[in-house]
């Protein structure tokens, strides 16, 4: 976890094209301000995990990303750029044929409805790949 200092009106730049600003501080409370793009999803923590569950535990073995050529990696790639996440149970049959048995991995792939927003298991093989 990278932890900054910030003052009020100062700003913390993510990518090309997130800001999160320092509105107020008073007291115990610190007021953001954040400019992101529509389809960037910005909300509480504790507001993530009542729709989204927990934050995963998993872990992804290197193998199931290195399978059939990159195959898992390259998948959740094009979820994510194109934000088909109805795609995701052929996912977790890309997972499971390269080798994965966590059940917690593969249910979550197959139990998101094809009203999904987000995945954490494509979040997770993203930033290991």
């Amino acid at each position: 976890m990278l932890v900054l200092t910030r003052r009020t009106n100062e700003s913390i730049r993510i990518g090309d094209n997130i800001v999160i600003t320092v509105v107020e501080v008073r007291g115990n409370k610190v007021r953001l301000g954040f400019v992101a793009p529509e389809e960037t999803a910005i909300c509480r923590e504790e507001v993530w995990t009542v729709l989204h569950g927990q934050p995963p535990r998993a872990r992804l073995d290197p193998a199931w990303l290195a399978w059939n050529e990159g195959t898992v990696p390259r998948l959740a790639r094009a979820i994510a750029e194109e934000g088909n996440y109805a795609a995701l149970p052929i996912l977790a049959d890309a997972l499971e044929e390269a080798g994965c048995g966590n059940g917690e991995i593969l249910a979550h792939c197959r139990s998101s409805g094809p009203d999904a927003r987000s995945s954490w298991v494509v979040d997770l093989i993203l930033s290991l790949s």
